[in-house]
């Protein structure tokens, strides 16, 4: 099949063919190293991610923010410095044949992201990073927020390597170079309309920062007896509930879809894994959290913990207990892993809580609603 060289390339990259296209099975295949080292200079991107209206205070020193508290939380878990957490590389998935497994991190590479300054990094966590966690809406909104700019941070990086991934067909056949792209055309949609719906979210959870009304903000808190060894921070658009009813359509990319925070920590008291929520998001967020009120006590450190593993890849996990694990237990929980960072895995089930047995420590003590109008 031939292409006019001087006319828009067919992949859609907007360029000519002869400066895109042309004679790209003739190219060499681009080396595994330099895709890792873009992957890491994306997700080594430096800002501050406050609103635009006090950047004027940053500090212009960005660092390695904890999305879960390094003195608070991954203190309690940690084994000579060191949790186990998800390298999410192209070298740690070649070494695991494809099925991600946790390693052995230091506390200032886990759970971090280069995401703000020093001053505010240090000034708007400062009520969640001192003394006892309590879950106020302040506090609770504060986990929620940092959660987000995280979220925030990792769309802008997944943007910013689009230009990257589209180089990938380098060296394959014409029909290799056509179904591949079609796959990054369709990861690049996705992505940008996934960027355009954070931003939305962000926009609502920097007005409450401004404001201080954090009785805006809707929070659903469970509270544990024991300190959780698992830990983790991220924000998600719900698809399924509990029960595995659909709740809304990420096919649709015209929709901006509704989104929830949680975080998973040890309060100093307590563990404590908390949902967070914007009025924007009710109409999906309020029955997700209604489905996870109807499982029992005794049934529900378990499905929390399929969750977890199924939704997040920032995740902290107390060494001990990772390798006190069955063989079983830890190929499930990896599985739970490969499968939400599968693009290929079907549908996002919720997986049956029944995979995991492990959990008997996790003793619920209290659930309750925080804030919301």
């Amino acid at each position: 099949m031939k292409f006019p060289r001087n006319e828009p390339c067919w992949c859609g990259s907007g360029k000519k063919f002869k400066v895109c296209h042309y004679r790209r099975d003739e190219q060499p295949a681009v080396p595994r190293w330099q895709v890792e080292k873009e992957l890491a200079s994306a997700f080594s991107r430096k800002t501050c991610s406050v609103p635009t209206s006090l950047r004027s205070e940053c500090s212009g020193k960005i660092i390695r923010a904890h999305t879960v508290s390094r003195a608070q939380s991954l203190q309690k878990i940690t084994r000579s410095g060191h949790v186990y957490s998800y390298q999410m590389s192209f070298k740690g998935l070649d070494s695991s044949n494809g099925r991600p497994s946790p390693t052995l991190l230091g506390l200032n590479k886990s759970t971090t992201f280069t995401g703000f300054c020093s001053y505010h990094d240090n000034h708007l966590f400062r009520p969640i990073e001192t003394g006892a966690f309590d879950a106020t809406p302040e506090n609770c909104f504060l986990l929620a927020y940092r959660s987000l700019a995280r979220e925030v941070f990792t769309k802008q990086n997944a943007i910013d390597l689009i230009p990257s991934t589209r180089k990938l067909d380098q060296g394959r056949p014409l029909s290799a170079q056509v179904d591949m792209q079609n796959i990054f055309s369709w990861a690049a949609t996705g992505t940008e309309a996934g960027q355009r719906d954070i931003k939305l979210h962000k926009a609502d959870f920097d007005a409450v920062l401004l404001s201080g009304q954090y009785d805006a903000m809707n929070s659903y808190v469970i509270l544990f007896e024991a300190t959780p060894p698992v830990m983790c921070s991220g924000a998600f658009a719900p698809y399924l509930d509990f029960q595995g009813n659909q709740l809304q359509d990420h096919g649709d990319l015209a929709a901006v879809l509704d989104l929830v925070t949680f975080n998973c920590l040890w309060t100093g008291d307590a563990g404590a894994a908390i949902f967070t929520w914007s009025a924007r998001s009710r109409s999906s967020v309020e029955p997700f959290i209604q489905s996870l009120i109807k499982i029992s006590d005794p049934d529900l450190p378990r499905a929390l913990l399929a969750f977890m593993f199924f939704t997040f890849e920032n995740i902290a996990i107390q060494p001990e207990w990772w390798e006190g694990l069955s063989r079983e237990t830890i190929t499930n929980l990896n599985r739970l892993m490969f499968d939400s960072i599968n693009p290929f895995g079907g549908p996002p089930l919720l997986p049956s809580a029944r995979l995991i047995s492990e959990v008997q420590e996790w003793k619920i003590s209290s659930r309750n609603y925080i804030g919301g109008v």
